[in-house]
């Protein structure tokens, strides 16, 4: 858990927060027909895992309702880090899909001492595991053709990550999974 958020850090937030929404605006989930891209979608990474027929994935498949990113901030059903399917089973674009939202949460935990953590916050942060997904985002940094706003971005909220964790005391300063994160994402890293 990140400590309360200094008023200018509540600023980058918030900043941060609308900067990813019109990064990946464009960014959807379906058919090509619909506008949006045909990827795996999570339900269908858990059923990967557990090692499910084609017919159990085209299932999966259907019954994720969700076509766009901003759909699963606030799904409860969601869990970004829930042990079965998910990081492992995708690849590009489907991370693409998923960064965004997982971003989010990560900046719901995030709070200023004065705002209130209501039940709902807690059930949509509570598997958030800050060391994989600075993990992940290491390892995603080059590959993908990520676009210019989408790399800056995401380059942004690893700053913003890497500093709120060492200022949490959450890992210790040499250790802080965020920070070999952001040697990746630096170059495209836009001001503050």
């Amino acid at each position: 858990m990140l400590r309360p958020l200094k008023p200018h850090e509540v600023v980058w937030r918030d900043q941060l927060r609308a900067e990813i929404t019109k990064a990946f605006d464009h960014v959807r989930r379906g058919t090509a027909a619909r506008g949006g891209v045909d990827i795996m979608s999570w339900a269908e990474s858990e059923v990967v895992d557990r090692y499910g027929t084609d017919e159990e994935r085209r299932a999966a498949r259907l019954a994720d309702k969700d076509t766009h990113w901003l759909q699963l901030v606030d799904d409860t059903r969601w869990q970004p880090f829930a042990g079965v399917g998910g990081w492992t089973f995708l690849a590009h674009p489907s991370y693409r899909y998923y960064i965004p939202p997982t971003m989010m949460r990560f900046l719901l935990s995030a709070r200023a001492s004065d705002e209130t953590e209501d039940k709902r916050t807690r059930t949509l942060t509570r598997d958030l595991d800050s060391r994989r997904f600075a993990d992940l985002l290491h390892e995603v940094a080059s590959p993908p053709p990520w676009s210019p706003p989408e790399r800056a971005a995401v380059a942004r909220f690893v700053w913003c990550m890497e500093r709120w964790n060492d200022a949490s005391g959450n890992f210790p300063r040499s250790h802080n999974p965020w920070r070999q994160a952001l040697h990746a994402w630096r170059e495209h890293l836009v001001e503050m």
